[in-house]
């Protein structure tokens, strides 16, 4: 009876040593299957998806900083343009308001000025005529000015919109690898779609 027992607990023993190693065999083949699908099948497919979203996020800088130099660009223009209208534009006013106080001083009418024109007058009528001249070219620099401000604010409006689309995009990306890490096959699954078993 011994000797059963004996024999008994060695095959079990025997049975369970097999069934350990074919346990362990198993786990390493899992083990091996498991890294083959990170490294040929997941990894690969989040690097993709890292390298998108990296890209993505370098344009939306790149843009930013474009957005930025413009935001820079519209404020120097309009500071130019204020600069422009407090010195010279108030210069050539007051230029011109002289020029036709000292018509005014001279009591000459400007129909006279056809007839006849004292000297005094025809300078005064000169100075005018420069300022005035002066005033039409400040102003006209003034409205370049202006349409390039407007240009500039029209570009950085572009850009917003782009850094918005862009910002979309990153998100849309993301949300897929989070549903690709999420609905991963799994490597068994992968194992049999590579033999063509699915």
């Amino acid at each position: 009876m011994n000797k059963i027992k004996e024999e008994f607990l060695l095959s079990l023993i025997f049975v369970g040593k097999w069934i350990a190693l074919g346990f362990a065999a198993v786990g390493i083949l899992y083990f091996a299957i498991n890294l083959a699908y990170h490294k040929s099948y997941f990894d690969p497919r989040m690097a993709k998806f890292d390298l998108e979203i990296e890209e993505l996020a370098v344009h939306q800088s790149e843009l930013r900083a474009e957005l930025s130099s413009e935001q820079t660009r519209i404020d120097s223009i309009g500071k130019e343009i204020g600069s422009i209208r407090s010195g010279e534009l108030a210069k050539t006013n007051e230029a011109i308001a002289d020029a036709k106080s000292k018509i005014n001083k001279l009591g000459h009418k400007w129909w006279e000025k056809i007839v006849r024109i004292p000297a005094e007058a025809s300078e005064a009528y000169k100075e005018l005529e420069n300022a005035e001249d002066r005033k039409a070219k400040v102003l006209f620099k003034i409205d370049q000015l202006e349409e390039e401000q407007k240009r500039a604010v029209s570009n950085s409006a572009e850009l917003k919109a782009k850094i918005e689309q862009s910002g979309i995009k990153i998100q849309e990306v993301s949300t897929e690898k989070r549903r690709a890490e999420v609905d991963v096959k799994g490597p068994l699954l992968w194992l049999a779609g590579v033999l063509g078993l699915t």
